[in-house]
C-alpha cells in the first residue's frame, strides 16, 4: 500500500483478480496441499481456548481488503519509517486476536515454509471463522501476494465510522463494486462478536447531538445498555452485537426488526428504506442469508490493487526489513484548551483539502474557517460534532452561544459564528497570559457540515510528525508554524485515554515510553493506573492555565504529557525549534501568531450566511 495520502477516488482502480494475480480455488493443491486443513486446525484450538476470538478475525478480510484490496497490510507492525493500519482510527480498541494468524503461519511455515501468503490466511481463517461458529461453508480462492508496505491514514480515509449511516456505506460499497444486497448481507458478520461502549454512547445519551437517546432503541434494550454502558463507563466495556453472538445466524437481523442493534450503523440499516427489504429478508430466511453472505465475501475477496508483493516468513512484517522499532505516532494536535474554549485549530485544515485530493480545495464541499463545526446534527445531516477527532474532546460549545447572544443582542445578524472562533481563540490565548494580535475578519458561515469530512480529512490521533509536516506544507504553513502551533498545549488538560499505551505498553514492548522522564512517569502511574476510568485528565504543561513557554521546557525535560507533544523533540526536523522556542518566549509568541493568521486565511469559494445561532443554519437557507 502506498505510505501516501490516499485519494478516495483511489478506490476507483481497485481491480478484480482477473486482471491482477490469477486468483483460483485449489491454488495451494500442489505446493501445499495441507493448508486449508491447517489453518482450520489452529482455528479450531483459538475458538477452543476464546471464542470471541473467532468474531474477530473474521473481520480481519473487511478492514484489510477495503484497504487497497486483500494483501494483509493490516497485519504490519508499525517500523521508524512507516505508520501501519493497526492503530488506524478503526483498528485500535477494536480489531485483536492478531497471535490467532501467527499461530496459522507458524503452524504453516513449518510444514511448507515460504509458500503460503498471509493475505491467504486472512481469507481461510475467515471463511474458518465464520463455519465453525455455525454459518456457511465455502471455497475460496487462493493465490495472493502480501503487500511491502502499510498507512494508517489509508486506513482512516476508507474504513467507516460505526456511527456511518446507511447512505455513505451504500456509497462506498459501490466503489468496491458491492451491491447494497452485499452490504447488508456482509453486516451479518455482526452475528458474532462484541463492540465496545465508546461506539454506543452517543446513541445513548447524545443522539444527533439532542441529548437524548436514540428513539430507533428499543425501550427494553435500551434501558441493557443503559446499564451496560452508563455515563461513566470505562469505555472499552463490550457489550454483545447480537442476541447469539457466538452463533453465526440471523439473529441480527431479526434483532434490527426489533430495535436492538448495538451499533448505529447496523440500526440504521433497517430504519433506511434502500437497506430494510434485505434485512426483513434475511430476518426470516436465513439460508438467503448465508447465500448472499458468501457471494459477498467472494466478491470482497476479489479485491486487488496491481503492486509489488512477497509471501511474508512473519506476518507482522515485510521480508526486505528486519523487525524494527515501533515509531509511536504523535497523539491529538493543535487542540486549544481552555477552561472556557476549547475548539480545535486544525479545523481550517480539515475543510481546506478536497477529501479525494492531496492538493489545497476550492470546492463547495470542503470550506475553510466557516464554523461548521459549530452545527448540530439533523435529520438530514451528520455533522462534525461526533466525528472521531472532535467526540469526547470537544467542549464548551455553550461559551460560543453566549457569545453569539451577546452578539445578536448588539448588532443583530452582522457577526458570523466563523469570525466569532477565530476571535475566541485569540482572546482564550491573550487572556491567559499570552500574546494579543489583530484579526483579520469578514468570513461567512456554511450551509452545512461533514461528520464524513471529518473523519476523513483531520488527522489522526496518532499521525506521525513526517504525515503532519507534509500536511501543513500543503497548506503552506511551514514545520516552525507546526511546532510553534502545538503550543496551544500550554494551557489545558487530556484525558489518560490518550496516554495509556505510552504508559504500559509503548511500541507493543508492554513497556513504558523510555522518553518519559522517571519521575513524571511515575506522576502519571498514579494519575491512570491500568483500572483508571479513561476520561480521567491531566494538565498539559506544568503552568496549565497559563499561556507561556513551559510546555516547550517540558518537552525538553521529558515530561510531555502526550506522544504528539514529546515526538516533537526527539524528531530531528522539529527539535531545534523545541529548543528555541523552550529558551524565547518572545520568539515563541512570535511564531505562534503567525501561524494563527496564516491558518485563518484559509478560505474557499462558496455560498454562506451569518447565522442567528451557531448551533443551526438559518430557517431560509435550510
Amino acid at each position: 500500500m502506498s505510505p501516501f495520502f490516499l485519494p478516495l477516488l483511489l478506490l476507483l482502480h481497485i481491480i478484480t483478480g482477473a486482471a491482477a494475480v490469477q486468483l483460483r480455488p485449489g491454488y495451494y493443491s500442489g505446493t501445499c496441499p495441507e493448508a486449508e486443513t491447517i489453518v482450520r486446525d489452529v482455528m479450531k484450538k483459538a475458538f477452543a481456548r476464546e471464542p470471541r476470538s473467532l468474531a474477530s478475525v473474521m473481520r480481519f478480510q473487511f478492514h484489510d481488503c477495503f484497504v487497497n484490496g486483500c494483501d494483509a497490510s493490516m497485519l504490519l507492525d508499525d517500523t521508524p519509517t512507516m505508520l501501519g493500519e493497526k492503530l488506524s482510527l478503526s483498528n485500535i480498541n477494536s480489531l485483536r486476536s492478531y497471535e490467532v494468524v501467527d499461530e496459522v503461519k507458524e503452524a504453516l511455515e513449518k510444514v511448507c515454509p515460504g509458500v503460503v501468503s498471509c493475505a491467504d490466511i486472512i481469507i481461510m481463517a475467515s471463511r474458518d471463522a465464520v463455519a465453525l461458529t455455525g454459518g456457511p461453508d465455502w471455497q475460496v480462492k487462493l493465490g495472493r501476494l502480501d503487500s511491502l508496505t502499510a498507512s494508517q491514514e489509508a486506513s482512516d480515509n476508507v474504513m467507516p465510522s460505526p456511527r456511518a449511516n446507511a447512505t455513505f456505506l451504500i456509497d462506498l460499497f459501490a466503489k468496491f463494486n458491492l451491491s447494497v444486497k452485499d452490504l447488508v448481507a456482509l453486516s451479518g458478520s455482526h452475528s458474532i462478536g462484541q463492540g465496545r461502549c465508546f461506539s454506543i454512547m452517543f446513541r445513548l445519551y447524545n443522539q444527533s447531538g439532542t441529548g437524548r437517546p436514540d428513539p430507533a432503541l428499543e425501550p427494553m434494550y435500551r434501558e441493557k445498555l443503559n446499564k451496560l454502558c452508563p455515563l461513566n463507563v470505562d469505555q472499552n466495556v463490550t457489550g454483545d452485537l447480537d442476541a447469539t453472538p457466538i452463533i453465526f445466524d440471523n439473529q441480527y437481523f431479526k434483532d434490527l426488526a426489533s430495535g436492538r442493534g448495538f451499533l448505529n450503523s447496523d440500526q440504521t440499516l433497517f430504519t433506511f428504506p434502500e437497506t430494510r427489504g434485505f434485512v426483513k429478508q434475511f430476518s426470516i430466511d436465513q439460508e438467503e442469508f448465508f447465500k448472499a453472505f458468501v457471494e459477498g465475501m467472494i466478491k470482497m475477496g476479489d479485491l486487488q490493487v496491481q503492486q509489488p508483493g512477497e509471501i511474508r516468513k512473519n506476518c507482522r512484517v515485510a521480508n526486505r526489513r528486519a523487525v524494527e522499532s515501533f515509531w509511536e505516532p504523535p497523539d491529538r494536535l493543535l487542540l486549544l484548551s481552555v477552561p472556557k474554549i476549547r475548539i480545535h485549530l486544525p479545523r481550517c485544515h480539515e475543510k481546506g483539502f478536497d477529501k479525494r485530493t492531496p492538493k489545497p480545495c476550492l470546492s463547495h464541499a470542503t470550506p475553510g474557517c466557516d464554523a461548521s463545526l459549530l452545527l448540530d446534527d439533523t435529520p438530514t445531516m451528520l455533522g462534525e460534532k461526533l466525528a472521531l477527532a472532535n467526540i469526547n474532546s470537544l467542549r464548551s460549545y455553550e461559551v460560543v452561544d453566549e457569545a453569539k447572544e451577546a452578539l445578536e443582542e448588539a448588532c443583530p445578524g452582522v457577526v458570523s459564528c466563523a469570525n466569532l472562533i477565530i476571535m475566541a481563540f485569540r482572546d482564550a490565548v491573550a487572556l491567559t497570559g499570552g500574546p494579543d494580535w489583530e484579526v483579520k475578519l469578514g468570513r461567512l458561515d456554511s450551509l452545512t457540515a461533514s461528520q464524513e469530512a471529518s473523519d476523513n480529512v483531520m488527522p489522526s490521533p496518532r499521525s506521525n510528525a513526517t504525515f503532519l509536516i507534509d500536511l501543513f506544507s500543503k497548506l503552506n504553513l511551514s514545520a516552525k508554524d507546526m511546532v510553534a502551533l502545538s503550543g496551544s498545549h500550554s494551557i489545558g488538560k487530556a484525558r489518560c485515554f490518550s496516554i495509556m499505551f505510552r504508559l504500559y505498553n509503548q511500541s507493543g514492548t508492554g513497556k513504558p515510553d523510555p522518553a518519559i522522564e522517571p519521575k513524571f512517569r511515575e506522576e502519571l502511574d498514579k494519575l491512570c493506573p491500568l483500572n483508571v476510568d479513561q476520561n480521567v485528565t491531566g494538565d498539559l504543561d506544568a503552568t496549565s492555565v497559563l499561556f507561556d513557554n513551559q510546555y516547550f521546557k517540558d518537552l525538553v525535560s521529558g515530561r510531555g504529557f502526550l506522544n504528539s507533544d514529546q515526538t516533537l523533540f526527539t524528531f530531528p526536523q522539529t527539535r531545534e525549534f523545541v529548543n528555541q522556542f523552550s529558551i524565547d518566549q518572545e520568539g515563541f509568541f512570535k511564531a505562534f501568531v503567525e501561524g494563527m493568521l496564516k491558518m485563518g486565511d484559509l478560505q474557499v469559494q462558496q455560498p454562506g450566511e451569518i447565522r442567528k445561532n451557531c448551533r443551526g443554519v438559518d430557517p431560509k437557507n435550510n
